[in-house]
């Protein structure tokens, strides 16, 4: 392996372990601070409309400048951010930071996927599986750690540790451009004029998104809350997530491998798995049972992403991955922007455990809906 891959790994990884660190904690923080479910759902929301925004802007010029560059200026964003959640002190203060914070992980994710697929385009299943891999391992070494970290140092300490992870990142990425700046530019040259995608690809593509991301938006914004509401501590919700998280890792190395029996198969088994993992979650407040539970959870977001990821690639023409990259982050962005506000209003109005019966329910059925189509090509 090539040492400027080395160090494009590297940073992907310490990205999401600070990211797996500080996720499921802000809304621990939130209820710290008093937030109702109402408010963390507030809170998702907040972080996921600037996120579109971000990713929008990405959409427009990401094919016309460094895929290298805006990566690097996406982990310089994220430290500055990171390190400013340290400080809040009230929920709204909380709102206000993690709206900035949503912008960055909205560049994060666009500019990171985009530059990883970049390296392999003779086969981008593979560099989707191996990019959600690489972020799956960074997300199940943070949790533990930062359930321990706000355990025993508190959350300013996290979030400190968090932003130093990216900005170790940044410094491998600034090395790996000092390499290529010695070689000639391998970006692609994109045409002026608008690409054409194809929408027959590209809405099966969108189901495809939305479907796992609502699990994992309420799965980030939500059940921590909900957690913490019957005496889980700080430490074992973190352990949780490191579990959930390392059967996302397995999931992740499994889809190219699973997706050649047949994409609709894999998809279907991803979004059971996910289903059943969210009615046992709303059917039961005992901590031992959750953990295997959120193992069920992970193994079915990660054997689905990657296939998401590479029908939206397939969209678009040629030359515009950062394009497709950037759009698959926007409806992301925006399943994650609407999830949690819908997600915490049902648990306040009508039950905690609402929220896992009936979003568990609509990504099954949505799935199954789209995967009855045609139109809907086999991974190849």
């Amino acid at each position: 392996m090539k040492i400027g891959a080395v160090y494009a790994y590297s940073a992907v990884v310490f990205a999401s372990i600070g990211l797996g660190a500080t996720l499921p904690m802000i809304p621990v923080l939130g209820r710290n601070l008093g937030a109702s479910y109402a408010e963390l759902g507030y809170i998702g929301t907040a972080t996921y409309i600037p996120y579109i925004l971000a990713t929008l802007i990405y959409t427009r010029i990401a094919d016309r400048l460094s895929r290298l560059r805006m990566f690097i200026a996406a982990m310089i964003c994220n430290t500055i951010t990171l390190t400013s959640l340290s400080t809040v002190n009230s929920v709204t203060s909380l709102v206000a930071t993690v709206a900035f914070q949503g912008m960055a992980q909205g560049l994060y994710w666009a500019s990171s996927e985009t530059f990883i697929l970049s390296r392999s385009p003779e086969n981008r299943l593979t560099s989707a599986s191996r990019f959600v891999f690489l972020t799956s391992l960074g997300f199940f070494l943070g949790p533990a750690a930062g359930g321990f970290a706000t355990e025993f140092l508190g959350f300013g300490a996290l979030f400190i540790m968090a932003a130093s992870a990216f900005l170790t990142g940044g410094i491998l990425l600034i090395l790996h451009a000092t390499r290529m700046s010695q070689t000639p530019k391998l970006e692609p040259k994109v045409p002026k004029t608008e690409p054409k995608v194809s929408g027959r690809t590209f809405l099966p593509a969108l189901i495809m998104i939305v479907s796992p991301y609502m699990v994992l938006s309420v799965a980030l914004s939500i059940l921590p809350g909900y957690l913490r509401s019957f005496g889980t501590s700080s430490a074992q919700i973190g352990t949780m997530y490191a579990i959930f998280f390392a059967a996302r890792l397995l999931g992740s190395l499994s889809s190219s491998r699973l997706s050649r029996l047949g994409e609709r198969k894999t998809l279907l088994a991803a979004s059971t798995l996910m289903t059943v993992a969210f009615l046992g979650i709303a059917s039961s407040q005992e901590t031992l049972l959750m953990t295997p539970l959120m193992a069920l959870l992970g193994l079915g977001l990660g054997a689905s992403i990657p296939i998401a990821m590479h029908a939206t690639t397939k969209a678009f023409p040629d030359g515009r991955l950062g394009a497709a990259m950037g759009a698959f982050e926007t409806v992301y962005g925006a399943t994650s922007a609407i999830t949690p506000f819908i997600a915490g209003l049902l648990a306040e109005t009508i039950a905690p455990t609402a929220p896992y019966f009936l979003i568990g329910l609509v990504s099954l059925v949505a799935i199954a809906s789209v995967l009855s189509r045609k139109s809907v090509s086999p991974v190849h």
